[in-house]
């Protein structure tokens, strides 16, 4: 999974295996990012922009890409 969007975290990188292991970084970790109500506020930190990337492999000779 990847996510490239105009907020101040700019890209998101995130990949998991098949035993729910999750490993995951972000090109800007210095980002201010203030709480929304106490919460952490996903959308003003990822954007409003931007595109989704999925990668998954399915077993097969390529692995399956999508894009939105």
């Amino acid at each position: 999974l990847a996510i490239e969007a105009n907020g101040p975290l700019q890209k998101l990188h995130a990949e998991t295996d098949a035993g729910g292991h999750v490993r995951a970084s972000i090109k800007n970790p210095q980002a201010d990012l203030p709480p929304l109500d106490d919460r952490f506020n996903v959308a003003d930190a990822i954007g409003k922009a931007g595109f989704l990337h999925i990668i998954k492999d399915l077993g097969l000779k390529e692995p399956y890409r999508g894009m939105v």
